[in-house]
């Protein structure tokens, strides 16, 4: 078990694809489809974007990431399983976790490691039965201070925090 001031790093060559988990509408998935900004999803699902800037980060089919040489299979699982455990940890919170963005490497080894951070900057937190939004959307859409919604972040998952 890691502790809460203790990080394990490992050398990765990252994967060129951003995953996006979605529990509910928003962001390109409303601006690109006839979705409903958050609308909740049936069940949640995994989208690969390719990352490079150069080309906007078109949005990738798991055929497509399986011709650019990987298996899509183990990033929606690993995915998946992140959104269940951040999910939990929201709800407990008052917190309905709207959607994220993760990237990966591979090691020297070939082992597969989730390798970006997992922040506010990277999803999009509502709280549960309102419209407060208590991510990177407020600075976004010039809805409002992106700090003091972040030290809320921070203050609830305190008491969360392992020893």
């Amino acid at each position: 078990m890691v502790g809460a001031n203790k990080m394990i790093r490992r050398k990765v060559d990252i994967v060129p694809l951003e995953v996006i988990c979605r529990n509910r509408a928003a962001g390109s998935i409303v601006r690109e489809t006839t979705l409903v900004e958050g609308a909740p999803l049936p069940q949640p699902i995994v989208e690969f974007f390719l990352k490079d800037d150069s080309k906007h980060d078109p949005l990738l089919t798991p055929d497509r990431v399986r011709l650019m040489g990987y298996n899509p299979d183990p990033f929606i699982e690993m995915t998946l399983r992140i959104n269940d455990f951040l999910r939990q940890m929201f709800y407990i919170m008052g917190i309905d976790l709207v959607d994220f963005k993760i990237e990966y490497g591979y090691t020297a080894h070939g082992e597969m490691l989730l390798a970006d951070e997992i922040s506010p900057d990277s999803m999009r937190l509502w709280k549960i039965g309102s419209d407060e939004r208590f991510d990177k959307d407020l600075f976004r859409n010039d809805e409002g201070d992106i700090v003091p919604a972040y030290r809320e972040i921070l203050e609830r998952l305190q008491p969360l925090a392992i020893q």
